[in-house]
């Protein structure tokens, strides 16, 4: 017949008050009971005090049971207006015992149970009677309250903290856990050795005899930093624990943008140079494709006096100043000599930590040679435009000379011809203007010629069919 597993012992308290009668679990290390709702349990009267009486777990050496012990007062160890009362008397802590009846003030009352064979519910016990044990009084209340004051404030630090917190024996047995162990890694008591919180410590401390180390889990999608400390005096491991996921994916985040950035750098064909307040290189990028062929190891922590003219260096370091002070990029140019050969450079410098710039060279040589060719052809592209606006502006100028004596002769043949015109009516004769044909093209009669009167279109027709016409009408 197969052994019975052992039951796990249970604790609850059956509390009565205003509110009525209900049943409490106590499954954390550290309760605190009184009026106010911030506590772990809340008492609804008026004469319970605001933080009343502190309930504490307590492991019992060499197993893994534990019991409550029930403690006047709160963490602070200031104890309660009406005190509390186990079994009718008056004590300020009381380790608890199956059975025990407390009393807060007026009718507010608990009882407390634990049991492996028996279980509860709202209404109460499904057990009908059970043992009240004989109650531990403490007679030098003075000298308790000062001793239990300390050891609930000590043994109330790892409750409230909200990393997890765990001790174990190295036969996988938890002697103790916060609350913040219990949310995070709520099957590590059914799992134990197997859980990876657990996994591989046991072994570690026995094999390496380490009675202290520090390494890194992955719990679900989770990553802890674990501290295991073995205490071979007792046999047992404490472990902290502490989420550093967000850590890890920060990390990782700045590993990616670091090889970005790094990767960036090294496709920017310029040389790159990371310099302190006081001029020396903290980083160095050769420029690709450079004449000056120095490497990183060669440059680094060198200063700007020992590779460059001083009066270069100089100019430098007043951008590098600048930036420093202004916050502001710095932007200029400069020449040096590099190989015997006058080269032109262009920095750029910006701020890059509390005492450094980053300052990013440039030879623009070839820019400067390009664009002295294109100003001086701009300089005669310039001069021709300024000729051939000479040239037309003399054009022009000859232009309006001539329309304006072109306007001055057709004024004046204008003039002429009216003058002339009037000459012709003056006369009082006829006039005629024939063509070689005798064609008549034009005319100008008298008032009283009759001969060009007589024809109604005499323009156009000949001379001798003009003078036909006034024959006939003679005869």
């Amino acid at each position: 017949m197969p052994e019975k597993e052992p039951q796990q012992t249970q604790h609850w308290l059956e509390i009565e008050d205003n509110a009525g009668k209900r049943v409490v679990v106590l499954e954390a290390a550290t309760c605190t009971l009184g009026r106010d709702s911030s506590n772990s349990i809340v008492l609804q009267f008026k004469l319970v005090s605001r933080q009343h009486a502190i309930l504490l777990r307590v492991t019992t050496p060499g197993t893994a049971n534990h019991f409550f012990r029930i403690i006047d007062g709160n963490l602070q160890g200031k104890p309660s207006t009406n005190g509390i009362r186990i079994n009718k008397k008056s004590c300020f802590s009381h380790d608890l015992k199956h059975g025990d009846e407390i009393e807060f003030a007026g009718d507010v009352s608990a009882t407390y149970y634990c049991n492996s064979d028996r279980e509860y519910d709202s209404g109460g016990l499904n057990s009908s009677s059970h043992h009240s044990p004989p109650t531990q009084i403490i007679e030098n209340i003075e000298f308790a309250n000062s001793k239990e004051s300390v050891l609930v404030r000590l043994a109330s630090f790892p409750e409230f903290i909200s990393n997890p917190i765990l001790e174990f024996d190295l036969t996988g047995d938890i002697t103790y856990i916060n609350p913040a162990a219990v949310a995070q890694f709520p099957d590590l008591r059914e799992v134990k050795l197997q859980h990876p919180i657990m996994a591989g410590i046991v072994e570690r401390v026995q094999d390496d005899l380490e009675t202290f180390f520090v390494r890194e889990i992955e719990v679900l999608d989770k990553i802890f930093e674990q501290s295991v400390h073995y205490l071979p005096e007792n046999d047992l491991v404490r472990s902290y624990i502490v989420d550093i996921t967000a850590r890890k994916h920060t990390e990782l985040a700045l590993r990616e943008s670091e090889t970005k950035n790094r990767a960036l750098l090294k496709a920017i064909p310029d040389l790159i140079l990371r310099i302190g307040r006081d001029g020396t290189y903290l980083d160095y990028i050769p420029a690709k494709d450079s004449e000056f062929s120095a490497t990183s190891s060669q440059m680094i922590g060198k200063n700007e006096y020992d590779v460059l003219p001083t009066e270069v260096a100089e100019q430098r370091m007043h951008y590098v100043h600048a930036a420093l002070e202004t916050g502001k990029p710095q932007l200029f140019e400069y020449q040096l000599q590099v190989n015997d050969k006058i080269r032109v450079e262009e920095a750029r410098i910006v701020v890059s930590g509390d005492r450094e710039v980053l300052a990013i060279i440039r030879d623009i040589t070839e820019r400067k040679r390009v664009e002295s060719l294109l100003k001086q052809a701009y300089d005669e592209l310039e001069l021709r435009v300024e000729q051939r606006t000479a040239e037309l502006r003399l054009a022009n100028e000859q232009l309006r000379r001539e329309i304006t004596e072109r306007q001055r002769i057709e004024e004046a043949l204008r003039s002429s011809v009216a003058t002339n015109r009037a000459l012709l009516n003056a006369i009082p004769d006829s006039m005629f203007r024939l063509s070689q044909d005798g064609t008549l093209l034009n005319y100008k009669a008298a008032k009283d010629d009759w001969l060009i009167a007589s024809h109604t279109e005499p323009v156009g027709k000949k001379l001798s069919d003009l003078c036909i016409t006034v024959v006939d009408k003679l005869n």
